[in-house]
């Protein structure tokens, strides 16, 4: 069995029963399983910094381009 990892506080953790836990037991979160929105902008704006490197933009673009994916998707869950 897997372990379930929390994606707000980074905890792991087995679960007790094949079902899908509710919350995360360190942080109580009943939306673990979720990014927040606010850390994807941090990821983005991150990768966004190694486009000035010639060396790395390419790799740069490829990140930003699947972040911002990742974003809108998550952004369009939040409000539909």
């Amino acid at each position: 069995m897997e372990p379930s990892k929390c994606k707000r506080c980074g905890h792991e953790w087995y679960k007790r029963t094949p079902r899908k836990p509710v919350m995360c037991p360190a942080c109580k979160s009943r939306y673990w399983d979720t990014e927040r929105i606010s850390t994807l902008k941090n990821e983005i704006a991150k990768a966004k910094i190694y486009l000035s490197d010639p060396a790395k933009k390419e790799s740069a673009k490829e990140v930003i381009a699947a972040l911002e994916l990742r974003f809108n998707a998550r952004r369009n869950q939040a409000t539909g």
